[in-house]
């Protein structure tokens, strides 16, 4: 008896066994030529910690609704390799209403696990009232993602923790950016929804919206030591309350060296970098903002609200 994936893909054809060339090493990555093979890799969460490498653009725009097999959850998290080798993933969408961790890579975990040289143009992701939302991953945990971007799209939660490209990032994210439009409830970021450890060298040029609190271009909460580091936004963001032109609230956490051009707009609590930075450990060093800002209460060019915070040598 054989076991292995099955995928029905487009136009009725099923792909049996293992449907990739390559033997899914480092050395010998499996290699995604099509839609079809994208797809595969969500059918069968055994391959998840397997390397794979893109060889072409791709277009997955016939997978709609639910149809996408995403990769990694929360139960089962993709622990391997993906390496977009500069291609573009074009057209991926999903709709749901109440999934956690959505995205092309639901959950990626582990200290070798890595997303790198992703491009996804026009993404198109509403996670209705799930959690954990954005165009690339859902979340990250102890894992790389570098030099991956999102180019247009939209990205769209009703609950709590969306971003252009990543919902959560509790890894490391180098070298990336976003673009495109980022509408969420709390904790909504250009790039990332809540960080909580390192971001460097990205930028986001994205309209960022939230009906709640923590809204920023770049990141809508950075907590828990999280780290912004040489980082910067442009793009429109607004918001209700703790609304940020780089960082929505910037809570237990560090800002160095970043900037924000961005238009902002919130209630209270407003920013040109930060709507609120608090807590004691809230740094922010070396960084300034640009942009126009407008709110209510608690307005301000680079900080809105500074409360026991801590702001040195700002630019």
């Amino acid at each position: 008896m054989i076991f292995g994936v099955v995928v029905v893909c487009a136009f009725g054809t099923a792909v049996f066994g293992q449907p990739w060339a390559g033997s899914g090493t480092a050395e010998d990555p499996y290699q995604i030529w099509d839609a079809c093979d994208m797809q595969a890799i969500g059918a069968d969460s055994n391959y998840w910690n397997a390397n794979f490498i893109l060889c072409v653009d791709i277009n997955i725009s016939e997978y709609t609704g639910t149809a996408f097999n995403i990769i990694g959850n929360s139960l089962t998290k993709f622990t391997g390799v993906f390496d977009g080798n500069g291609h573009t993933i074009s057209n991926f969408t999903y709709t749901c209403t109440d999934i956690d961790n959505i995205g092309l890579f639901g959950y990626v975990n582990g200290h070798e696990a890595k997303i790198k040289d992703v491009r996804l143009l026009d993404p198109n992701i509403n996670g209705g009232t799930g959690s954990f939302i954005g165009a690339l991953a859902g979340s990250l945990e102890t894992c790389l993602m570098a030099e991956c971007c999102v180019v247009g799209g939209s990205v769209t939660g009703d609950d709590y923790c969306v971003g252009g490209l990543v919902g959560l990032n509790d890894g490391i994210i180098v070298k990336c950016h976003s673009s495109g439009n980022v509408v969420g409830q709390r904790s909504v970021g250009g790039l990332v929804g809540v960080n909580t450890e390192l971001i460097s060298n990205c930028y986001s040029n994205s309209s960022v919206s939230g009906t709640d609190a923590m809204i920023g271009g770049l990141v809508g909460w950075n907590v828990s030591q999280g780290v912004i580091k040489e980082c910067s936004s442009t793009g429109i963001v607004s918001g209700s309350q703790d609304v940020g032109g780089l960082v929505g609230k910037n809570n237990w956490a560090y800002i160095y060296g970043c900037y924000s051009i961005a238009n902002t707009f919130g209630g209270n609590n407003t920013g040109g970098l930060v709507g609120m930075n608090t807590d004691g450990r809230g740094v922010i060093n070396d960084s300034y903002s640009k942009g126009n800002v407008e709110g209510n209460e608690s307005v301000g060019g680079l900080v809105g609200k500074n409360y026991y915070g801590d702001v040195a040598s700002v630019l």
